[in-house]
């Protein structure tokens, strides 16, 4: 692809890039002593490094209803069950003997409501963007945009890592940048934002939003013991929380005056 600010994996003895021992699979490249860099710095860097490779490998394609349906079936299914199965649990602390973690669910419980209701208006979005046969920009996206896959190399930036890699919409590099490392001290509003909004349709923005909010209602799980299952329910309150604040429902514009 002709790109600068990636690491490419090299031929094994075999003239191969993929290397199997005891059935796992991997793929080689050279040693790099990178430079230690806060996470705060790095986490920007990367954004800007995955931005950079999105510019340069992005070409437009019709959203195709035919291509589309199957996936956002199988997603719906996925959702409703999932949905399903947090309503159940929900419903059996409710006729349970309520104690501090079994009331801090439920006192908090809006939250995934809200994420429901936020999915659905977002899906139904997305859905007249692809009835629409929208012309958007797929690109090279990394698919698994880590901290540790960025390096510092004799005052350069490298991504590492892009055996993941594929054709796709940057929205889902960037949603899942952002779960990633959403703790970190980083205006993710101002960049998320401001990137998405350099397109003139709104689909990329409300696709990014709608891919968090999968990633988050998909990683519940409602299935361990309480203490274990109020952890994950806790996480999710506050991811749930910054995520309201940080992405409103129409990104901002800017004021002319």
């Amino acid at each position: 692809m002709g790109l600068n600010n990636i690491i490419y994996p090299e031929f094994n003895i075999n003239k191969k890039y993929l290397t199997t021992v005891n059935d796992e699979n991997y793929y080689l490249t050279q040693y790099y002593d990178s430079l230690e860099v806060v996470p705060e710095k790095k986490a920007v860097d990367l954004f800007e490094e995955l931005t950079n490779i999105h510019r340069n490998t992005q070409f437009p394609r019709q959203l195709s209803p035919v291509n589309s349906r199957y996936k956002f079936d199988e997603l719906t299914k996925q959702l409703d069950y999932k949905f399903k199965v947090i309503e159940e649990f929900i419903r059996s602390l409710e006729s349970s003997q309520i104690g501090e973690l079994e009331f801090e669910i439920l006192r908090r419980y809006y939250r995934v409501l809200d994420a429901k209701n936020e999915l659905i208006r977002l899906q139904k979005r997305i859905i007249l963007n692809v009835k629409d046969h929208e012309s958007v920009n797929y690109v090279f996206i990394h698919n698994n945009p880590k901290l540790e896959h960025l390096l510092y190399i004799k005052g350069s930036k490298y991504i590492v890592s892009i055996d993941k890699g594929q054709l796709g919409i940057e929205s889902l590099d960037f949603a899942k940048f952002y779960v990633e490392n959403e703790g970190l001290n980083v205006d993710f509003k101002k960049i998320i934002i401001e990137t998405l909004q350099s397109y003139d349709s709104d689909f990329y923005y409300d696709y990014f939003r709608f891919l968090v909010l999968l990633i988050y209602i998909k990683r519940l799980n409602v299935s361990n013991e309480l203490h274990e299952v109020y952890k994950d329910f806790d996480q999710i309150f506050v991811s749930l929380e910054n995520y309201f604040y940080n992405f409103i429902d129409k990104p901002i514009e800017e004021s002319n005056e």
